[in-house]
């Protein structure tokens, strides 16, 4: 799958017929080694002799899983579970003293932040000296961001949670227009994704969109499945989509979006049409939202250890193949979908070194970790977050949804069907709202001038003269950008 891993969802130890009452069960994901999985629970009544299994689920995708032996043991009434042995994850890097880690940190220092120079003046133009400015930053320049999955608009408990998180650990999100039946094609689908895309622009918050064509035969709209057989047809079909999203995508202030997801693990549109079909795809979005970067997104780059060849090396011909043919490719995705085989974060970041040589934005898009372990999903989130902060043509990452009930691995959110935090969010905002946070007092020189250094995004100012008047301003630090002129109030 995405994580290039088995996915067990359910193991059970149950009553092998009605009632088919459990004794334990839990889930598990299998990568390419050998690992013990444990299953744990508290039985709900008695397993008679010869009328007990463990039942291993296998279905939610088509897998190879070899299973080893298996050992069910009865430990008495009076074991917490709790207490009992889980699953856990480990990589490479992850101790504190790791070599990587000082370098990332002064990657990150060199291409994240920056001075800034505030020259403030009063309302005559003059230079103010000896005011007060605090500075403190209100938004990354870099997309801190999370997949809205459910409408934020809605009237429940779970929108209201999502608005509060949103506003809470994140600077940048995804907003979803699907292309299934489900999606942009019915009435509600589309009208929960301009709801979505609306909340976001009104709100001002940066966010990119997904996905306008899904190529998997499995995820082909009906208006595309009833033209298979007239392919002149089709072609126009799609086009005339890609035209009608992006239209609404521009109009709604999008930065970026997903035009063509999993062109290698769905290749039948290429199939029908043509691979070229892909640089038509593209121009036909570049003539409807000419100001919004249009990205590739697949998954199976970046996790299984960094070395899916087959899937690396398609990725680099299709987006040598479209560049070449003039299509305007934008940036380049990456879904971040992992399992238990969790790639060493030296190796991620020459994944993304890498494809960094097209000169084009890279964004991770869809980020999460399918495990029980918290603490090793909290770890590697903050490492592979670290890795990728500090990489130079990284603009954007995105973790695929906080709360578990549209998440597609409910037990991967940050937050549990209580909307209460996991340890992974905790790591996440320390991150992003503490550690990589610029909160500064500084005074004008004689010329009026305020000097920091700062993390790249938007600054909220408060400007104090000497005689005590204060004015608010909000000012935004670029990389590159010269000075910034601040007005002071009377």
């Amino acid at each position: 799958n995405e994580s290039q891993s088995a996915l067990l969802p359910a193991i059970t130890v149950q009553r092998s017929g009605p009632p088919w009452t459990s004794a334990g069960a839990g889930s598990a994901s299998a990568g390419a080694q050998w690992r013990r999985v444990y299953v744990s629970g508290r039985a709900r009544g008695d397993l008679p002799d010869g009328a007990a299994e463990l039942a291993v689920h296998l279905a939610p995708a088509r897998q190879t899983v070899d299973l080893g032996p298996a050992y069910v043991i009865n430990l008495g009434p009076d074991v917490d579970p709790a207490d009992l042995p889980q699953n856990e994850l480990d990589y490479p890097g992850r101790a504190p003293d790791a070599a990587w880690r000082a370098k990332a940190d002064a990657r990150i220092a060199a291409v994240r932040t920056g001075p800034l120079e505030l020259q403030v003046v009063d309302a005559d133009g003059r230079p103010v000296p000896g005011a007060k400015v605090h500075a403190k930053l209100a938004r990354h320049a870099f997309g801190f961001g999370t997949f809205l999955g459910q409408d934020p608009n809605a009237g429940d408990a779970e929108a209201a949670k999502l608005r509060e998180i949103l506003d809470d650990g994140f600077d940048y999100a995804t907003a979803s227009h699907y292309w299934q039946d489900w999606g942009w094609p019915s009435a509600d689908g589309r009208k929960r994704a301009l709801g979505t895309m609306r909340f976001l622009k009104d709100r001002g918050v940066p966010y990119r969109t997904h996905v306008t064509v899904y190529p998997h035969e499995n995820n082909w709209p009906t208006f595309v499945r009833e033209l298979k057989d007239d392919p002149a047809a089709m072609r126009k079909a799609v086009l005339d989509h890609t035209r009608e999203v992006m239209g609404h995508v521009r109009r709604l202030g999008a930065r970026s979006t997903d035009v063509v997801n999993e062109p290698r693990h769905g290749p039948h549109l290429a199939d029908a049409l043509g691979r070229e079909v892909y640089v038509e795809i593209f121009n036909a979005a570049r003539e409807a939202a000419p100001d919004v970067e249009l990205f590739l997104n697949d998954f199976g780059i970046l996790n299984n250890g960094g070395h899916n060849t087959a899937n690396v090396a398609f990725y680099h011909e299709l987006i040598r193949e479209m560049l070449e043919a003039g299509a305007p490719l934008g940036g380049i995705g990456f879904q971040g979908h992992f399992g238990s085989s969790l790639t060493p974060l030296p190796r991620l970041i020459e994944v993304l070194d890498d494809f960094a040589q097209y000169g084009l934005p890279l964004h991770i898009t869809e980020f999460d970790i399918d495990t029980l372990d918290e603490a090793g999903r909290a770890d590697y989130t903050r490492d592979a977050l670290t890795a990728a902060f500090s990489h130079p043509a990284v603009e954007a990452f995105v973790i695929w949804g906080v709360l578990p009930s549209p998440h597609w691995l409910p037990h991967a959110a940050p937050f549990t069907e209580d909307l209460e935090p996991k340890p992974v969010y905790h790591a996440w905002k320390k991150l992003v709202k503490e550690t990589w946070h610029t909160d500064e007092h500084v005074r004008t020189d004689e010329g009026g001038v305020a000097r920091l250094r700062g993390y790249y995004g938007d600054y909220d100012l408060t400007l104090t003269a000497p005689g005590g008047a204060e004015t608010a301003a909000r000012v935004t630090h670029e990389k590159g950008g010269g000075p910034v002129r601040v007005t002071l109030e009377p």
